[in-house]
């Protein structure tokens, strides 16, 4: 008896031991992730924060990028489209580089604008970024120089902020493709209530040709300062002799004595469903977005980490489901992908975009709604479940795989993540460790739950843009917002699982040829193989990415062989 109780209380706390030993992290603490060990960081002085990590690929380079929290939605409104204009004015003068002198010093290092060297301007945020050879030791001290300058001494010469006018207008023009144009009409509902409907980033024309220089100026100077920046650099470089220059650098910046506080600018809930209906006589197809407004969660947590790694399992399953329909035979859209996904304003989002042919808008939304009104009802089926993970691990193993080999642009993007959302940082050690533990723990009611919040009437926005012709739907916003209430609210059948047992091939397709030609090129360190069937197959070894093999195949004809009435079709 005494041998049976200790053999019982022997295996339990082995079972105890091993599970406590896997368990290594508690998924519901809100305790912070520690950032990567092997990035080094650190804050000047001056308020300016740093990162710096040392990564091999590409060799003998380096990417360095300023970070600054501050865009568009910083303008005053005697400002719109100053945040953008200040990026171009970056490249027309800084106090070491007047006018096209940064570019020359650049491209005769072989830097190519666009290509290499860049920069943007968002809503929130705004990025300097400059990869680079580091073999050069005056190029990189020379990059170093530009991106302070940028930072901190741009002149806004009034001659070159007038040169410089008619370059944004002509980029304006280009924004204002049939999206750029359907996108302002409905920006007063996507993001009513809050500033950010009030702003467009590249601003209008009458403004931009006609603002005063000062008025750019104070946009500058209030904002462009180091205690809003972070100093992001990943590269195949001397760590300690990176942070050296950043301090020499960066050190000199200073912050204005009045400082501005940055507000933090949000979109506020609502009650109601809020639609908008667009038209454009260039759409070709009908389109529809729901966008639904949800708390911002901390994903620098442990909980606020699982809970985005189950949100993608989510999003997958649901993009699975859509696809399926779209792809069986007179489907109710062309195309649906639903998800969700950060947000502007301190909100997280569900997000869903449907587009249909012209007049079948109203079906493709009304089956949309029903498939994530199933989800609420019914949840998904444990085969979505393990297809879902299953594609889960295999990204995050993937990504393990290649961790030697991954890019350094990267690893800058996931670090201006970390500073500008709170995203996790912490390595891709981490990331497969905790990100196993997350999906060996997932549970499938727990979907249905999450999915209760996903697509609501309330704090959701509609936004349908459709054509001018004639056979385009014609809809009404206070019926889209009834049709949005009673299908969410109708009764569904759950999915019927089905289960396929049935090989891809058959064993015939899959009979084996022979090689009966190869072929070596030592210089181009390619091979290539003829088979028995007449296909050609070349191979070539490379160590860009690890455990990752491409392959592509082509045959001569394809839409070329058609008619020119079919032409477009068969396209």
């Amino acid at each position: 008896m005494f041998l049976k109780t200790f053999s019982k209380m022997f295996i339990a706390l082995l079972i105890l031991s091993v599970a406590s030993v896997y368990a290594k992290y508690d998924l519901n603490s809100t305790a912070a992730i520690p950032l990567n060990k092997d990035v080094k960081t650190g804050v000047l002085p001056n308020g300016l924060k740093y990162f710096i990590l040392k990564n091999k690929m590409p060799q003998e380079h380096g990417h360095f990028r300023i970070v600054l929290r501050a865009g568009a939605i910083n303008e005053d409104d005697d400002q719109n489209g100053l945040a953008h204009f200040t990026e171009h004015m970056c490249f027309n003068g800084t106090k070491n580089y007047p006018k096209n002198k940064l570019l020359d010093v650049l491209q005769k290092s072989g830097v190519r604008f666009g290509a290499d060297v860049n920069a943007s301007t968002s809503y929130d945020v705004t990025l300097y970024e400059l990869p680079i050879p580091l073999k050069d030791e005056k190029l990189v001290k020379e990059a170093f120089q530009i991106l302070a300058d940028w930072a901190g001494a741009v002149t806004m010469n009034e001659d070159d902020i007038n040169e410089e006018r008619e370059v944004i207008v002509s980029e304006w023009r280009q924004r204002m493709s049939v999206q750029g144009r359907l996108r302002e009409k409905h920006m007063p509902t996507q993001w009513w209530g809050s500033k950010y409907a009030e702003r467009n980033v590249i601003g209008d024309t009458g403004f931009l040709r006609t603002f005063k220089p000062e008025q750019i100026r104070r946009f500058y100077n209030d904002w462009y300062r180091p205690n809003l920046m972070a100093f992001i650099a990943v590269g195949d470089f001397d760590v300690n002799n990176v942070e050296k220059m950043i301090k020499q650098y960066f050190s000199g910046l200073t912050n204005p004595k009045n400082e501005r506080k940055r507000e933090i600018f949000e979109l506020p809930y609502h009650e109601d469903t809020k639609v908008s209906i667009e038209s454009d006589k260039e759409m070709s197809n009908e389109n529809a977005t729901f966008i639904t407004k949800l708390p911002k969660y901390d994903e620098n947590t442990y909980a606020g980490y699982a809970r985005s790694i189950k949100d993608r399992l989510f999003s997958l399953m649901l993009g699975l489901r859509l696809m399926e329909i779209s792809n069986a035979p007179n489907p109710p859209f062309l195309r649906a992908s639903g998800g969700m996904t950060g947000y502007l304003g301190e909100r997280n989002a569900f997000y869903g975009d449907v587009r249909a042919k012209d007049g079948k808008i109203r079906e493709a939304m009304q089956a949309f709604v029903a498939e994530v009104a199933r989800v609420q009802q019914h949840g998904f089926n444990q085969s979505e479940l393990d297809m879902a993970v299953t594609q889960y691990r295999a990204m995050i193993e993937d990504a393990k795989a290649k961790s030697n080999t991954t890019q350094h642009f990267m690893y800058v993007s996931e670090l201006t993540d970390y500073f500008t959302d709170g995203s996790s940082a912490a390595g891709i050690d981490f990331d497969y460790d905790f990100t196993m533990q997350v999906l060996d723990a997932v549970k499938l009611d727990e979907f249905q739950a999450m999915s209760k919040d996903y697509l609501t009437v309330k704090n959701t926005t509609i936004t349908i843009s459709t054509s001018t012709k004639p056979e385009a739907s014609k809809l009404d916003p206070a019926d889209v917002a009834n049709l949005m209430k009673t299908t969410m609210i109708a009764k569904t059948d759950s999915k019927e699982e089905k289960v396929i047992t049935e090989p891809f091939f058959s064993k015939e397709i899959t009979k084996p040829g022979r090689i009966v030609k190869e072929e070596k090129n030592a210089k181009l360190g390619i091979e290539t193989l003829e088979l028995s069937n007449g296909a050609k197959v070349i191979l070539k070894k490379t160590d860009f990415k690890e455990s990752e093999v491409l392959f592509s195949a082509h045959s001569w004809g394809g839409s070329s062989l058609y008619s020119d009435k079919e032409y477009i079709s068969a396209e």
